[in-house]
């Protein structure tokens, strides 16, 4: 499957509903199911979205990234049926031997433009040529154009395609304004904009004590 999906689409459970359900909790060899992602920030993310539904139909499922202790890892992803990794810890593992790719029957890449981006496009072909060449490809990607695109179609076998696009409509109704201050004036102004008419307001600051 080849998905062109912007961010906050609800990808993660378009992916993985499906996946966990054809996942057998008592199946031989793990894991079943592999999930690459560009950054920590996002493996945590959809280990965090699919862990209850997971754990209601008894899979393990565990995230693998850089900067923790690699033992801990190693034990869980050996253990676990999906496990979610970023490309650079996962070839870590891999290389120390215990993990093994060979049951993998679900390949999602997510946010797969980002990885190529960032430069592990080697470390993502390495992975995936440790995958059974028989399994379930899913590449998630904001475009199919260019390097994604052919390297999709690299990775997949026939693919179902889908687009989202995003909502223009939302996009257009938003107004900016600038306004120009006095350094220490801006405080007050602030305060005068938050106490006008609105409901949230999302406030960006450069420091810690500008926040306080």
């Amino acid at each position: 499957v080849l998905a062109k999906s912007p961010t906050g689409s609800g990808k993660t459970l378009a992916f993985g509903v499906p996946m966990l359900d054809r996942i057998d909790a008592n199946g031989y060899g793990r894991p079943t199911a592999l999930v690459l992602a560009p950054t920590r920030e996002l493996a945590s993310q959809i280990v965090d979205e699919l862990y209850p539904l997971a754990h209601a139909r008894a899979l393990k499922i565990t995230t693998v990234y850089g900067g923790v202790g690699i033992t801990k890892q190693e034990r869980d992803a050996v253990n676990s049926h999906i496990v979610v990794a970023t490309p650079g810890r996962l070839e870590d593992l891999l290389q120390r031997g215990k993990l093994k790719l060979k049951n993998v029957n679900f390949l999602v890449l997510d946010e797969a433009d980002r990885m190529l981006d960032m430069g592990f496009r080697p470390a993502v072909d390495r992975i995936v040529a440790k995958c059974p060449r028989e399994r379930q490809t899913v590449f998630l990607s904001a475009t199919l154009d260019g390097d994604a695109g052919r390297i999709a179609r690299e990775y997949t076998s026939n693919p179902a395609e889908h687009a989202i696009e995003p909502d223009v409509g939302r996009l257009e109704a938003i107004a900016h304004r600038f306004i120009a201050v006095e350094r220490d004036d801006r405080l007050s102004l602030l305060v005068r904009e938050l106490r006008a008419d609105r409901d949230l307001a999302l406030v960006f600051v450069r420091t810690k004590h500008g926040a306080d």
